[in-house]
């Protein structure tokens, strides 16, 4: 994966761990910022400084049945495989959780 990254406009790349040998590759596009950062937790609070007071947010823990893959129909075309799948409920989870697919292009 960190072949493709390279190859395409990124400017940050967060994830709790990286495999052997991604960060060098990553070391060698210009102006990337590799960070770690700890799964985030299910539960606890966001706050948000706002004029005038604090706002206070439950962090959204939602599972949805549509998350499932095992609850997808397929339309069209041949099933996909294993490695697939898994790279579709990535994308499905990670364009649930963002206001822009522009964010995760």
């Amino acid at each position: 994966m960190a072949e493709t990254v390279a190859g395409i406009f990124t400017e940050v790349i967060i994830a709790p761990a990286y495999e052997a040998g991604a960060v060098e590759v990553l070391k060698g596009k210009k102006n990337i910022r590799v960070l770690v950062a700890a799964e985030p937790q299910p539960g606890g609070t966001e706050f948000r400084q706002v004029s005038g007071g604090l706002l206070l947010q439950e962090r959204d823990a939602v599972d949805a049945a549509g998350d499932d893959p095992n609850n997808w129909t397929l339309a069209t075309g041949t099933p996909a495989d294993a490695q697939t799948l898994t790279d579709l409920v990535f994308a499905w989870r990670t364009c649930r959780a963002v206001k822009s697919n522009a964010i995760v292009i």
